[in-house]
This record gives structure tokens, sequence and C-alpha cells, in this order.
């Protein structure tokens, strides 16, 4: 698999069926996708068709600043995904309340391995 980067959510207002489309973000031609369901985690071909999801913040709040260690070779796959979520639903014709990270750097960030 590779090298590994740690990162952290480090914001997100709306969870579960909320975020998304019931709880999922897919992007056209993106090859992973959003998911808000239990805990932030990274799951390589997870899902039932076989997509790669990274699961963002969801029911289990006690595990919201979860560290998640995801593949150097996926890190810009996910980078350009939060940037069309952002894109979408950081809108002033977005539904009120949906999840977004207003900038990449900020929002999705490497984690301190001391942390």
């Amino acid at each position: 698999m590779g090298q590994e980067i740690p990162i952290r959510i480090v914001e997100q207002t709306c969870r579960q069926a909320e975020f998304g489309n019931g709880g999922v973000y897919t992007s056209l031609g993106a090859p992973l996708v959003l998911c808000s369901n239990g805990m932030p985690e990274f799951a390589c071909g997870s899902r039932a068709d076989c997509r790669t999801a990274l699961y963002v913040r969801g029911v289990d709040r006690t595990k919201d600043d979860r560290i998640v260690a995801v593949p150097s070779s996926v890190i810009d796959d996910i980078k350009a995904i939060v940037m069309a979520f952002n894109k979408e639903y950081d809108s002033e014709n977005a539904n009120s309340g949906i999840v977004y990270w207003n900038d990449i750097g900020a929002k999705v960030t490497p984690a301190n391995p001391s942390d």
C-alpha cells in the first residue's frame, strides 16, 4: 500500500443522512467517495460498488477527532473530492447546514503524529 499520511477531519457541520446525498457524496469520475456513517476512517474497496471510501464524522461523536491513516497514493484524490464537495455545497444555492470544508489545507489537515 505504500506510505501512509495521517489526516484529521477538523470541521464538519452535518453528518449521516444530512451529509451529501443520504450520507454519501460521490463526484463523477472520482475513484473514491466521502461517507458519513460511524466514525472517521479510510476503507479501501469497502463499499458494495467496490469503491474506496473516506468516512468522515458520523454517529460516534466520541471519535470525531480520530486520526485516519490514508495511503499517500490517494491523498490527491481525497483533496479533489473534498474540493468538489465544497464547490457543490458551499454556495448560496446549497441546503443550509450541509457539511463542507472551506479549504482542504485548513480543514482536512495532516495530523501531528505526537497528538
